[in-house]
């Protein structure tokens, strides 16, 4: 038995080890095989219980989990092979425009930096220091192994294409073999068994709907406070970082929005015959999200009256101060209004000042909207996701 690569006590990794097993023992509800069924969103579900970690698995990032605020854990769950077997780590179907016209080494080697893109946004976004995956083990006779190797960034100096086939290219870059799907746009890692940390057997339920059954029985007639808890929904909205259009597609303006700093210089005006009288260059760092006006129709209410400051909490835990800003209540900005752009242009995205964000850039590491939600307590927090694929259960 190895050590976890995380300082889990004693104390989590019995839980841990006691939810998973409860959860394995109703295989029987989808699967008559020995191998203990876990759906992947439990195992997320429990990894964050039991080792309180943050959930991030809806967010659009390589993890699933941050754990004590400083490392991204990806959470695998699959069948123990003798040979270890391949997992699929990346999809890349949106960046097809980014890499539709290469092939052979060059298409490998895109994909590869659009991988470590993606790492590395996940690491700046939440302001991570390390990142690892987690990984389950699913054997026969009830068998549970749960390890943890180092998610490596792909050396894509050393790629080496070992095969290719009319549907699949396998590669390695000396420290781990892929797999590159053509036709899905899929990246697959090799996992090992690994070395486990952690190994129990799971006694599977014959017949899981009885003892369910007689659970929900037993619950019902002694009033228990856990069928009676209503799961609480924060309202959410989903803003893009993109403005779109027929002829354009989606875009990102050259001189409003993330780009508002390359606007024209401030302009004051006389009062009484409105003749310019000064200008002001802009702060390189000066931003706005774009609020269209159908988000702002469909969510009167979702902000607080324009220039009314709120506070919006970051990936990273920091906050900033907010505010609906503009004629029409077009932009959401920060105050002040150059403290969005230092975090979204330079610490997220990595941007040198006097640079344009385009559209590229943002489909580059899988994200082009953000999601605001609401607490009750009227602060508010964010997180970036793809808005082609919306999960509505966010």
């Amino acid at each position: 038995m190895s050590d976890p690569l995380l300082p889990y006590t004693a104390e989590q990794i019995g839980e841990y080890q006691k939810e998973l097993g409860i959860v394995g023992s109703l295989s029987n509800l989808f699967s008559d095989s020995s191998s203990p069924m876990i759906y992947y969103r439990a195992t997320e579900n429990i990894y964050c219980r039991a080792f309180s970690a943050l959930n991030v698995s809806r967010s659009d990032c390589t993890a699933d989990a941050i754990f004590n605020f400083k490392t991204g854990v990806g959470i695998k769950t699959f069948l123990d092979k003798e040979n270890g077997s391949f997992q699929k780590i990346a999809e890349f179907n949106k960046q097809a425009p980014l890499y539709k016209n290469l092939s052979g080494i060059d298409l490998i080697k895109r994909i590869a930096e659009l991988r470590n893109e993606r790492i590395d946004f996940t690491i700046r976004n939440y302001g991570l220091k390390s990142m690892i995956y987690h990984c389950i083990l699913r054997g026969e006779n009830g068998q549970i192994s749960v390890f943890e190797e180092p998610m490596n960034s792909i050396d894509i100096n050393n790629i080496k294409i070992v095969s290719t086939e009319a549907n699949k290219c396998e590669f390695t870059d000396g420290i781990e073999e892929y797999e590159f799907y053509f036709s899905k746009s899929t990246l697959f890692k090799h996992f090992s068994s690994g070395d486990p940390f952690l190994s129990f057997k799971v006694s599977i339920l014959a017949d899981p709907i009885a003892a369910l059954s007689r659970l929900m029985d037993f619950a019902l007639e002694n009033a228990e406070p856990a069928f009676n808890t209503q799961i609480e929904i924060l309202p959410s909205i989903v803003i893009p970082l993109y403005s779109e259009n027929k002829k354009a597609g989606r875009f990102v303006a050259e001189r409003s929005g993330l780009n508002e700093w390359n606007a024209g210089p401030r302009v004051r005006f006389d009062k009484k015959d409105h003749h310019a009288i000064s200008s002001k260059k802009r702060n390189p760092d000066e931003i706005y999200i774009p609020y269209p006006k159908d988000l702002l129709k469909a969510n009167e209410d979702f902000f607080p009256p324009r220039g009314t400051s709120w506070q919006m909490k970051l990936p990273n835990g920091d906050c900033l101060s907010m505010k609906v800003c503009q004629e029409g209540s077009k932009a959401l900005m920060s105050n002040p209004n150059n403290a969005l752009g230092e975090w979204l242009l330079r610490e997220v995205l990595k941007l040198p000042q006097g640079h344009l964000v385009t559209y590229e850039e943002l489909l580059s590491i899988g994200i082009d909207s953000i999601v605001i939600r609401k607490h009750k307590d009227g602060t508010f927090d964010c997180d970036f996701i793809d808005n082609s694929v919306v999960d509505l259960d966010i």
